[in-house]
């Protein structure tokens, strides 16, 4: 009878030992993606804005695995040029919307948008640990939504920029700020310079945010309303 009893006495401890194991694996999981490099990213992305950036985070991936482990590419039309290029690249594509968001979380620690076209689903949204950026062209507040570009250059602004943003379910383009970079508008400049400019600024700034993960993500300043303005879609050539 002792000697069962002692058994048993045993059996719990080592019961007790595995589980323990197994948090404290668990957590150093969580700990070695939190706190990281290397990044596993999926980039949200689709046209000519978004390819700088796309282009950009490839190039880092392909130079060394120290700062990007992984790199695929989420995509709404497998004819657009960020898919070519992904394509080409040979990285992982993945149509949107996925059939299901279950098991992004193990495979990826941040996601990166840029000029993607689409409202992301809010169980996407919360699988990602970091969460998601958004490279938006205009310095927000000012110029939410679809064109900011050619209404910065309608409404006469002298200045624009880039912002770099959390994305927030349900919203678009209202999400806390990581970083912001400033840049004039010439006089006689249109929207496809101006796009050219800010793209290249856009990678810019998309990569200088990966490389203050996670500290980048924990340094976040919330827009306000007050001075807020909103660029519907336009096709007018500015």
């Amino acid at each position: 009878m002792i000697l069962s009893l002692n058994r048993l006495f045993v059996l719990k401890i080592l019961l007790w030992l595995i589980c323990l194991l197994v948090f404290a694996a668990s957590q150093s999981i969580n700990a070695t993606t939190m706190e990281g490099p290397p990044w596993r990213i999926l980039f949200f992305g689709s046209d000519d804005f978004s390819l700088k950036a796309l282009i950009a985070l490839t190039d880092e991936f392909k130079r060394s695995e120290k700062l990007i482990s992984k790199l695929d590419l989420m995509f709404i039309d497998d004819e657009s040029v960020a898919w070519k290029y992904a394509n080409e690249h040979r990285l992982n594509r993945i149509a949107y919307p996925p059939e299901s968001s279950t098991g992004l979380r193990d495979n990826y620690d941040i996601g990166v948008v840029a000029s993607f076209g689409a409202m992301l689903r809010n169980d996407l949204i919360k699988e990602f640990p970091l969460g998601i950026l958004n490279a938006h062209p205009s310095l927000l507040p000012r110029w939410r939504g679809a064109s900011p570009i050619p209404h910065a250059i309608m409404h006469g602004d002298t200045e624009t920029g880039v912002t770099i943003m959390k994305i927030k379910p349900d919203e678009f383009d209202t999400g806390d700020i990581l970083m912001q970079t400033r840049t004039k508008i010439g006089p006689h400049e249109h929207t496809p310079e101006l796009l050219s400019r800010l793209a290249d600024e856009s990678a810019n700034l998309v990569l200088d945010v990966i490389k203050d993960l996670p500290k980048s993500v924990q340094n976040l300043t919330p827009q306000g309303n007050e001075n807020a303005t909103y660029g519907k879609d336009m096709l007018l050539p500015f």
